[in-house]
C-alpha cells in the first residue's frame, strides 16, 4: 500500500510513522509513478509467494511421517510436528517449552528408548542437524519410530535361533541314526554273503535269486545311509578337505575307466578328452573323485542305450573346467534351479530299477564350493545335459589345507544316488 500527499514537513513526519507503507510526494511524475506501481506489484507478488511457500513447508512438516523437533541451544523444545506428538504420546503444547531430554549433537543416527505418556515403551532412531530457529542457533532432530521394526527383527532373530537349533538336532539325529544303521546293515550283508557262498550249506537257484535281490537292496540302503551321513557331516562342518597337488587329468581318466564297463553294458559311448601334458591343481582328490563319480554315473543312468557321454578338461581364466556332457533325456528348464536341492530327483521312473536318494548332486555342489569352485548346468529335454565344474587353478597348499586329525569320514559311493 502506498500513501500520497504534497510535500510538507508534518506529513513527511507522519509518513515516517507509517513506514511499512510506501509514500509518494505529489505532484506525480508519470515515469516515477509507473516505477512505484511496478515495485508495489512485485512486492505483493513476492509476499504472496513467500506466504504460499511457508504454508507449503508447514504442510510438508506437519504431514511428514518422521517426527520433527526443533531444540534450542539450551535443550528447550521450540517446535514439534504431528508425527513427533504421536511418537511421544503428548500434544505439542505439552512439549514446547520443556527440556528435550535427549542429547542433541550432530553426528550419526542414534537409537532412543522412549517411554510414552501412557507408559508404553517405544524405540526411535534420531538424526540431529544444526540449524537456525527464529534467528537463533538451534538443532533439528529427525526421529523415526522403529518400534514395530525392532519388534519384528527380534521375532525374526528368535525364529532363526529356533530354526538353527532344529537344524542342529536334525543333523545330530541323521548322523546318529546313520551310524547306528551301518552296523546292522553290515551284519545283514555279511549273513547274506555267507549264504550266497553256501558256507552254511547248499542253496537252490530260486533261493539264490531271492538272496541276490536282498543283497542289492541292502547295498542300496547302505548307499542311502552313507549319503545321509555325508551330507550331515558337510553341513555341520565336520568334513575337512585334505588337499594335495594332483594331476587332475589323470584323476579324470582313472574315474572314467572305472565306468567304462557300466557304459558298455548299456551300449553307451563313454569318452575322455584331456590335455596330454596334464594339469596340476591343489585339491582333495578323494572328494573330487566323488564329484566326478556322481556326474558320470548320472549321465550314464539318464542316457538311453546307444547314446554318448563325454568328459573333457581345460583351463580358462585361471580356472580348471571339467565338463560332463551327455545325450540323455535332459532336464526341463523350470527344474534346473531345483536341481541341487536335497532329496530332489528328476527323470526318475516308477517301478523297478536304479533309484537314488536325491542327495548326490547336493553333496557334489557342496564339495565343489568347499574347493572354492562352482557348477553350471545347461540342458534341453531329449537333447542332453552338460555339467561344468569350475575350480581355481592353483598349486599352492595353504596351512588350512594340510591333513588334520578328524573324526573318520565315511566313504560314500555316489554312483546310484
Amino acid at each position: 500500500m502506498y500513501l500520497t500527499a504534497y510535500s510538507d514537513d508534518e506529513i513527511i513526519k507522519r509518513a515516517k510513522i507509517t513506514e511499512p507503507f510506501g509514500y509518494i510526494i505529489k505532484p506525480f511524475e508519470d515515469r516515477k509513478l509507473k516505477t512505484v506501481i511496478e515495485m508495489a506489484l512485485y512486492k505483493a507478488k513476492v509476499e504472496n509467494e513467500l506466504k504460499a511457500s511457508k504454508a507449503s513447508f508447514h504442510n510438508i512438516v506437519e504431514k511428514s511421517a518422521d517426527g520433527i523437533v526443533v531444540v534450542d541451544d539450551d535443550g528447550i523444545v521450540q517446535f514439534v510436528n504431528h508425527a513427533a506428538e504421536t511418537l511421544f504420546g503428548r500434544k505439542a503444547k505439552d512439549l514446547v517449552g520443556e527440556m528435550f531430554g535427549f542429547p542433541v549433537t550432530g553426528g550419526e543416527v542414534i537409537e532412543l528408548d522412549i517411554i510414552r505418556q501412557n507408559k508404553e515403551p517405544g524405540i526411535a532412531e534420531m538424526r540431529v542437524i544444526e540449524t537456525h530457529w527464529e534467528g537463533q542457533g538451534a538443532w533439528l532432530a529427525l526421529l523415526r519410530d522403529v518400534t514395530e521394526r525392532k519388534a519384528s527383527e527380534e521375532r525374526l532373530k528368535e525364529a532363526n535361533e529356533t530354526l538353527k537349533e532344529l537344524n542342529r538336532l536334525k543333523n545330530e539325529f541323521v548322523s546318529t541314526a546313520s551310524h547306528e544303521l551301518r552296523t546292522p546293515l553290515s551284519i545283514i550283508m555279511g549273513a547274506i554273503r555267507l549264504i550266497l557262498d553256501e558256507i552254511p550249506g547248499k542253496i537252490v537257484e530260486e533261493q539264490k535269486e531271492i538272496l541276490d535281490t536282498a543283497m542289492e537292496n541292502v547295498k542300496r540302503l547302505g548307499r542311502i545311509v552313507d549319503a545321509l551321513l555325508n551330507i550331515s557331516r558337510i553341513e555341520s562342518g565336520k568334513t575337512n578337505l585334505q588337499k594335495t597337488v594332483v594331476n587332475i587329468c589323470d584323476l579324470i581318466k582313472d574315474t572314467v575307466s572305472e565306468y567304462k564297463p557300466l557304459a558298455e553294458k548299456k551300449t553307451i559311448s563313454l569318452d575322455c578328452e584331456v590335455p596330454e601334458q596334464g594339469i596340476d591343481i591343489c585339491l582333495d582328490s578323494d572328494k573330487t573323485k566323488e564329484v566326478l563319480i556322481n556326474f558320470i554315473s548320472n549321465s550314464i543312468k539318464f542316457t538311453p542305450e546307444g547314446g554318448r557321454v563325454k568328459v573333457t578338461c581345460s583351463t580358462q581364466n585361471q580356472e580348471v573346467q571339467i565338463c560332463v556332457q551327455d545325450s540323455g533325456i535332459g532336464i526341463a528348464k523350470e527344474d534346473i534351479p531345483k536341481l541341487f536341492d536335497k532329496f530332489t530327483q528328476f527323470g526318475r521312473k516308477s517301478g523297478p530299477g536304479e533309484k537314488g536318494t536325491g542327495l548326490g548332486l547336493a553333496i557334489a555342489k557342496k564339495l565343489v564350493e568347499m574347493h572354492g569352485g562352482k557348477i553350471d548346468v545347461e540342458s534341453k529335454v531329449d537333447k542332453g545335459t552338460t555339467f561344468t565344474i569350475s575350480l581355481p587353478l592353483t598349486t599352492e597348499t595353504k596351512a588350512e589345507d594340510l591333513p588334520v586329525e578328524t573324526d573318520e569320514f565315511v566313504e560314500t559311493t555316489l554312483a546310484n544316488n
